[in-house]
């Protein structure tokens, strides 16, 4: 018991050293400081990719030495480290603005549809690599350290239009890719920006370029749905999809216990299932809906 006491005093005072070090304002600056592509500069690359991974783990380390609620939800919270504030003051140490720099240099949404302009390249593998781990430090500030804090810092005026521009060209990426890790981790980054959140949700369902909702779901029922595309129009309702989303990851993440410090891979398909399942009851109320019949799709 004395052991584990001393580890956690020390990793609280490690964590601590990092803040007031200027570690995490030096990374800003450094992030703010990408105004382009980095597919030719393999060394920005993999400094960008282990800078989001220390971030990454910190954020893990902190929530395991905090004594925190394992609950999403919890508002009171406690960080006596200063990390927490530290990354919500920084924009999430502006790693949102790095993701829009590296994966968005070379297309403009259209103005109306905000789909993907045909001019966007694929991205290389350092790209999606460093995208992946910055997804994946997002996910774990949401999950482990402050949902509340993340919602604002990417609902902001500024910040939501770049999230879903990034979220668009993601699942664009995914679409002609195989990517199931990037795919699970912006399914996840969705959710959380928008569960328990009615300004967020609305921010992502008021545009026109609903399908980026819809492509979620395809994505990972591809092989069931077989690419029908207009069953796919027919069934899926954007604000119920978004809706439902939000709801079945709340209850799924409040039955995870954060045994490995990370939310459960089925759960974007806990959540997929039942956007469909819902849609499926709103469409055909006099109809009996059953799982089989979700999957017979």
């Amino acid at each position: 018991m004395k052991i584990v006491e001393n580890f956690t005093s020390r990793a609280q005072d490690f964590i601590s050293y990092v803040v007031n070090l200027g570690v995490i304002n030096k990374l800003y600056d450094c992030f703010l400081s990408v105004q382009g592509p980095i597919d030719e500069s393999p060394k920005m690359s993999a400094f960008l990719e282990q800078a989001t991974a220390l971030l990454f783990a910190l954020c893990k380390l902190c929530f395991a030495v905090t004594g925190r609620s394992s609950s999403i939800f919890d508002n009171k919270r406690q960080d006596p480290t200063g990390l927490t504030a530290l990354l919500q003051n920084t924009d999430l140490v502006g790693v949102l603005h790095m993701l829009y720099c590296i994966l968005l240099h070379s297309t403009v949404p259209e103005a109306q549809s905000g789909s993907m302009a045909s001019l966007q390249e694929p991205y290389s593998p350092a790209v999606v690599q460093v995208a992946l781990q910055g997804l994946r430090f997002l996910n774990t500030f949401a999950a482990l350290l402050d949902l509340t804090a993340f919602q604002t810092v990417l609902g902001s005026e500024g910040l939501s239009l770049a999230f879903r521009h990034i979220v668009s060209s993601l699942l664009w990426y995914c679409s002609q890719n195989s990517s199931e890790e990037l795919l699970h981790e912006v399914i996840i980054c969705v959710g959380y920006f928008t569960v328990n959140h009615p300004d967020n949700q609305v921010s992502k369902v008021a545009t026109e370029n609903h399908n980026k909702t819809n492509g979620v779901v395809v994505l990972v029922f591809r092989p069931l749905l077989m690419d029908n595309e207009a069953k796919v129009d027919k069934l899926f309702n954007v604000k119920q999809t978004l809706f439902n989303m939000a709801l079945l990851l709340k209850s799924q993440a409040e039955s995870v216990r954060y045994t490995h410090l990370y939310l459960s891979p089925t759960l974007p398909l806990f959540a997929a299932f039942g956007a469909i399942w819902t849609s499926l009851i709103l469409s055909y109320p006099n109809t009996t809906i059953t799982p089989a019949l979700v999957l017979a799709l």
